[in-house]
């Protein structure tokens, strides 16, 4: 049995709110902070799962909008607590604005080996319609800090460096987005390019949930990118990640393989021993969880103290459950889905959805049978179609 996993980390603040995040994120006093890494650390000690950490991911909010000491003790909690694999990929996401080369050389020295910055678009029109920057004085900055952090980052010693680019943006053109992702071609050697979407509740989605067009012009902006970086020696992995050489996300790439992972913090997700749970998404009920055993526990001894704490969601997932994720997950991935695999773990795919299978591939939706399903360039547009066709 594998027993390897990854663990996620959630930093809730930040600087700003981006109007079209629904994230659990915000802007907080100090002393929320203090009090949160406190309740954070306890958390860590007590959920101590046996096997092997292959990944971790400290996300947001943003991770860098807070002191430096905070994050670097959270994951030296984690090392202490855990056991960590030598060659494990640490993330860090942080917004280019508060991305130091102090805190950045704090970073690298605590362990973290990789970095996201969330550029998003480098486009100030764009940045300042979604909330991105709210200060004129700082749109006008905001190119040049990106250009600072990464500048930095290969200083303080990170070499695994990725760029978020969101497609779909109001105000943008191809023009605009066509320099953005030469900039980080040349920069970085890990793109998530993902489209813009509009979330009931955020300020964003009251703007302009009835435009049209939006849909349209993400697809043509996603084949903007999917050109441009292919011309830089860019490989697509998965529909919205793009990897050069060997810097695939490792996090990532465990979600879409149904792996384990645990979560810690503030609204955070886990997967462990078929079970899907989740922290309370309130300060004041993620302060009162309930107290754990702090020795080492495997997977069926850590649910059973997760399903005694009512402040935590748990369901276990049934088998149609798991086969739908399997193949929604899957098929996100340029590995496509294992049929061997798959009928092993549920039933034979190509007799149950012998006909829809057919007819996609005769569409040219799909490629690689007979040992896997993968979505071809044409397929990877009606993406969610495929997925519910052979779900």
């Amino acid at each position: 049995m594998d027993n390897n996993f990854s663990i996620y980390v959630h930093i809730p603040f930040c600087d700003s709110k981006c109007y079209y995040c629904d994230f659990n994120s915000g802007i907080y006093a100090e002393e929320i902070k203090k009090k949160y890494f406190k309740f954070l650390k306890k958390e860590i000690c007590q959920k101590k799962l046996k096997g092997q950490v292959s990944s971790i991911y400290f996300g947001g909010g943003t991770p860098s909008s807070v002191d430096a000491k905070y994050v670097c003790e959270i994951l030296t909690t984690i090392k202490k607590n855990f056991n960590v694999s030598k060659d494990a990929e640490i993330t860090i996401e942080g917004n280019p604005n508060s991305l130091t080369l102090e805190k950045l050389k704090a970073y690298f020295n605590a362990g973290f080996n990789r970095l996201s910055i969330g550029i998003q678009t480098l486009n100030k029109k764009s940045l300042e319609f979604i909330g991105r920057i709210q200060n004129k004085e700082n749109l006008k900055k905001y190119k040049k800090s990106v250009k600072n952090a990464i500048k930095n980052a290969k200083k303080a010693g990170f070499e695994n460096i990725s760029g978020d680019l969101m497609l779909g943006l109001p105000e943008n053109d191809s023009s605009h987005l066509t320099k953005d992702v030469k900039f980080l071609a040349k920069n970085c050697n890990h793109i998530s390019s993902y489209m813009l979407i509009l979330e009931e509740g955020t300020p964003l989605f009251e703007r302009i949930k009835n435009s049209d067009d939006r849909e349209e012009k993400s697809i043509k902006e996603y084949e903007v990118v999917n050109n441009i970086l292919k011309k830089y020696g860019f490989k697509r992995y998965e529909i919205s990640n793009f990897k050069k050489g060997k810097f695939a996300s490792k996090h990532n790439l465990n979600y879409w393989a149904c792996g384990e992972y645990l979560g810690f913090g503030l609204s955070a997700h886990s997967f462990v021993h078929n079970y899907r749970f989740y922290n309370p998404s309130s300060f004041e009920k993620y302060f009162a969880m309930k107290e754990f055993s702090k020795k080492k526990k495997d997977k069926e001894e850590l649910m059973l103290e997760i399903r005694k704490d009512k402040t935590i969601t748990a369901e276990k997932l049934t088998k149609k459950q798991s086969l739908e994720e399997m193949i929604m997950l899957s098929l996100r991935t340029s590995d496509g889905l294992n049929l061997l695999e798959f009928k092993n773990k549920f039933y034979d795919l190509t007799k149950r959805k012998g006909k829809e299978i057919a007819e996609l591939l005769s569409s040219g939706y799909i490629e690689g049978l007979p040992d896997k399903i993968v979505l071809t360039e044409k397929g990877i547009f009606v993406a969610n179609q495929i997925i519910l066709k052979l779900i």
